[in-house]
């Protein structure tokens, strides 16, 4: 009998925010970070890689990461870098069970949400009941432009015409500033779902943002993730019932087919299946005004 990554695991056991460049973000002992810690700069001697710690703490994670056990890599992950250690999460299938097996290990590691404007209530409305289910605080981060103030620079629907843009100002760079201050974040990606997430590792040095990134759901199916997800009776989007595999703004996102890949509904009229926080570099799109 084949045993899932789901039952290896179950066996082993905008108050008070203000602006920061092109972002608005809570200040960061509202994100859980001691008001001490000490922030990330691209001017950093260590902008060029890991420190000789971190190389010599990703050695002792790649052992850690052989099991595959979410849980066991949670555990070393916050033993190491909490409090400088945050999951960003935009509530889909793999991110809540990522919060399912944290919360198993502390309910302190802040869980930060992109809230880009163009969410759908239902996303919202996950979050919510993850507060409510494990007794966390979700901090919700967003761009510094309202959708309106978006369309009167940039013109109507800039989603329809430079999606990646629009991602780059609305995900990409609040996701950038958000992570300031920390040393090491907790994704839901699996290998599965694009070719650049194969490309991925358990535990790797995340280039872009300069810091240590856990991906502990990497080696996970779709079916361990649901089958998970239901055995534990965890909170998830209502719109994966209705077809709605891969769930982001709701400009972007539609129904998948029969047939299609899990990601075949984001941005399917452009052949786009990245937002650009996964990626090492972002293409930032056509727009000729970039201000």
């Amino acid at each position: 009998m084949t045993v899932s990554a789901a039952d290896r695991e179950v066996n082993a056991t905008h108050e008070g925010a203000e602006s920061v460049g092109d972002t608005t973000i809570r200040p960061t002992t509202e994100l859980g970070v001691p008001a001490s810690m000490s922030a990330r700069t691209p001017e950093s001697s260590e902008r060029d890689g890991p420190t000789t710690r971190g190389r010599e703490e990703l050695a002792t994670a790649a052992s850690v990461a052989t099991d595959k056990m979410p849980h066991a890599i949670l555990r070393w992950a916050t033993e190491h870098y909490f409090p400088k250690l945050v999951v960003v999460s935009n509530f889909g299938p793999g991110t809540v069970v990522v919060i399912h097996h944290l919360a198993e290990v502390s309910t302190a590691v802040p869980v930060i949400h992109i809230d880009t404007g163009f969410q759908f209530p239902e996303t919202l409305d996950v979050a919510w009941k993850l507060e409510e289910r494990y007794g966390i605080q979700v901090q919700r981060v967003g761009p510094k432009l309202t959708v309106e103030q978006q369309a009167a620079k940039h013109g109507p629907a800039l989603y329809d015409r430079d999606p990646d843009y629009c991602c780059y100002m609305r995900k990409v760079i609040p996701l950038e500033k958000a992570l300031v201050g920390y040393e090491a974040w907790v994704s839901g990606i699996r290998a599965s779902q694009t070719h650049q997430r194969q490309q991925a590792n358990v535990v790797e040095w995340d280039t872009r943002h300069n810091m240590l990134k856990v991906n502990p759901l990497l080696d996970w199916s779709t079916e361990d993730v649901w089958e998970f997800i239901r055995k534990h009776d965890i909170p998830y989007n209502s719109l994966h019932d209705r077809d709605y595999k891969s769930v982001g703004c709701w400009p972007c996102t539609r129904p998948v087919k029969d047939g299609e890949e899990e990601r075949a509904g984001r941005w399917s009229a452009f052949g786009k299946t990245e937002c650009g926080i996964h990626l090492p570099q972002h293409q930032v799109g056509t727009s000729t005004d970039k201000g």
